[in-house]
């Protein structure tokens, strides 16, 4: 029997996001395995973009969290951080948001009588003073280099980064740059394939007939599903190909991101070959990538994509869908099912007659690539 354990995660990103990453799904797989799960919403690393009504909407649902008790799922509670504005640009803001946010994480753990709590965190906002009574181990889960994300500013992550770095037992990550520069710093730093949910897993086992959206798109098929931003998309490049292969058909499946800077995706949108399906629940998405022939997955190079593990290579190739990428770091670590797209449109016709294999990944990876697994080797390395 599993000996229960206290989490607390300070988490990038809120947990009815309906786009879930590592942070919910981790939190939500040690929650499943019997431990007190406390899940830290976003603090907000990132300066809000005036302009924007996510994050005009994002900061008010915030504002009205703030204030309100803590939901609570099972084993799993959510807090909501307290909204300080500056609180990463200023150490005077800082100081007040982390005396409030610790106060508010105190006043949950006395309240459920818990008396030693392991921290997995996602970034490093935020300073343990009072909470280091209740503290067993630090573990910082990097999957980012965040100090890379539009509207963080560099210096404080930095300064921020170097502390926790160093107060950490135990450092994971899945980039492999990230994993060379922890290295040098520290002994305790593994790294981890990004995975995916059981759930997921399993959905990708079943047969689905074509969805009624995919019967009138003739093959072959090359699809994105997520969030669609400039940031990270080389929209530019997606938009050649799709010009220059008027025979192949293009679908994107999201949410454009608001605050795109080019008008690239505008421009795509427009073309006779191209499809774009609303938001589909990650449950659903099955459906669609077994009825695709490939996954393109074209990235800019720039030091944020440099340093991430897209979870999209595990989830199309758990659908025996080959994927055509740009040739980021990430690619090195499945050999198979992954196709560098490092020569533009000229290779691409190639792939228009290429065959869909069956059974990309054997048995034994589509388990090792599962968030069930990740916890496991993280909490057999870290000794908890």
């Amino acid at each position: 029997m599993v000996s229960k354990k206290n989490f607390l995660i300070f988490s990038t990103a809120d947990w009815s996001s309906k786009y879930w990453t590592n942070k919910q799904n981790v939190a939500q797989e040690l929650a499943k395995k019997g431990h007190n799960v406390f899940y830290v919403e976003s603090v907000g690393i990132r300066k809000p973009n005036i302009f924007s009504k996510q994050d005009f909407l994002r900061v008010l649902k915030k504002i009205f969290l703030s204030f309100k008790t803590n939901k609570k799922k099972g084993k799993l509670q959510v807090i909501s951080p307290p909204i300080i504005p500056f609180k990463t640009k200023f150490k005077f803001f800082f100081e007040i948001f982390n005396k409030y946010l610790e106060n508010k994480i105190i006043r949950v753990i006395k309240k459920e009588k818990i008396k030693e709590i392991n921290i997995i965190t996602y970034h490093p906002f935020f300073q343990i003073n009072k909470l280091k009574s209740y503290v067993n181990k630090i573990i910082y889960h990097c999957v980012d280099d965040l100090s890379s994300v539009e509207g963080v500013s560099k210096k404080n992550f930095k300064v921020y980064d170097k502390k926790l770095i160093k107060q950490a037992d135990f450092v994971f990550t899945c980039c492999h740059n990230l994993y060379i520069k922890f290295k040098r710093l520290k002994k305790k730093v593994y790294f981890l394939k990004n995975a995916v949910s059981e759930e997921f897993l399993k959905n990708s086992k079943k047969k689905y007939r074509i969805p009624n959206e995919l019967k009138k798109i003739k093959k072959p098929i090359f699809g994105f599903y997520g969030i669609i931003s400039d940031f990270k998309l080389d929209l530019k490049t997606y938009l050649k190909l799709i010009v220059e292969n008027k025979d192949c058909n293009f679908l994107f499946i999201g949410d454009e991101y608001e605050s795109n800077k080019d008008q690239y995706f505008k421009k795509i949108i427009n073309q006779k070959n191209v499809f774009f399906l609303n938001y589909k629940k990650h449950k659903e998405l099955p459906k669609y990538l077994k009825h695709i022939d490939f996954g393109l997955l074209i990235y800019k190079n720039n030091q944020y994509t440099k340093n991430m593990f897209p979870l999209k290579i595990n989830e199309l190739l758990l659908c025996d869908t080959p994927v055509i990428m740009s040739n980021i770091n990430a690619t090195k670590y499945f050999p198979k099912g992954i196709i560098n797209l490092n020569s533009g449109a000229k290779n691409f016709k190639y792939y228009k007659n290429y065959k869909k294999k069956n059974k990309i990944l054997s048995y034994g990876e589509r388990k090792r690539i599962t968030y069930s697994n990740l916890v496991n080797l993280m909490l057999k390395q870290s000794k908890i």
